[in-house]
């Protein structure tokens, strides 16, 4: 399955809230991560939840996949609101996740993350550009 899902209204609305946030998304001290997000791709009804912690640790829960990470979020976002967010995979069970990929013990993944200002909000992209993003993830 590919994680690549079309565009909504949903993401205009998150593009203009950033930007009309400016960039005050984090606060020094602060990672917007932190906490519960879940997201279901369509048209599978598979859920994926992630928990990321303070101190850079982090859970996935998708599909069968479950999965321990590490992660490391850039501290300011870029000109358009992206925050770079690397995450090594720590631990694994084997399973494929909703995308239906397996991840090995080891992987680095670069993503990046655009978070609504309210920090409700988020979706995860393999470039700096909305056409790659999966989401919207909401915060549990």
């Amino acid at each position: 399955m590919n994680k690549m899902q079309m565009l909504t209204p949903w993401h205009g609305l998150l593009i203009l809230g950033v930007l009309l946030g400016g960039g005050g998304l984090v606060q020094a001290g602060e990672t917007p991560l932190e906490g519960r997000w879940a997201y279901v791709f369509e048209p599978a009804h598979c859920t994926e939840t992630r928990i990321y912690q303070p101190g850079g640790a982090a859970r996935i829960n998708s599909g069968a996949e479950q999965e321990v990470l590490r992660f490391e979020l850039a501290p300011t976002p870029d000109a358009h609101g992206f925050q770079r967010l690397t995450e090594t995979v720590t631990g694994s069970n084997g399973q494929p996740g909703c995308d239906g990929k397996v991840d090995q013990v080891g992987e680095v993944h670069a993503r990046f993350a655009l978070i609504h200002p309210a920090q409700h909000m988020m979706v995860l992209c393999e470039a700096a550009d909305m056409r790659t993003c999966v989401g919207p993830y909401r915060q549990m």
